[in-house]
């Protein structure tokens, strides 16, 4: 199935695309249209596998980043308990010292 596609071009130009009719022009812009369509999607496809490379050069294993990250949060989660807790027993011996005041 086909669509119409209507563009304005200068007067100038239709005047010298006359002078040429054993020009297809209509296969001409259908394959200038398809040519640039590949043009962009190859590049499109370029920085995508650019992009891809760079996630893949890693040279760190992926479970070795996790257990990383799984470490750091649960020294992350022993020092918030660890300084709860001290400042808890700062403030029952503020409150012993207050009352011994």
């Amino acid at each position: 199935m086909q669509e119409v596609l209507s563009i304005r071009i200068p007067k100038l130009l239709k005047e010298k695309i006359r002078k040429y009719k054993d020009v297809d022009w209509k296969r001409y812009v259908i394959e200038a249209i398809e040519n640039k369509i590949k043009q962009l999607e190859a590049e499109k496809n370029l920085k995508r596998d650019r992009r891809n490379k760079d996630i893949e050069s890693s040279k760190i294993p992926a479970w070795k980043i996790m257990r990383e990250d799984r470490d750091a949060s649960h020294r992350f989660k022993h020092l918030c308990k660890c300084l709860k807790t001290n400042s808890m027993k700062n403030a029952e011996n503020t409150q012993t010292n207050r009352h011994l005041i």
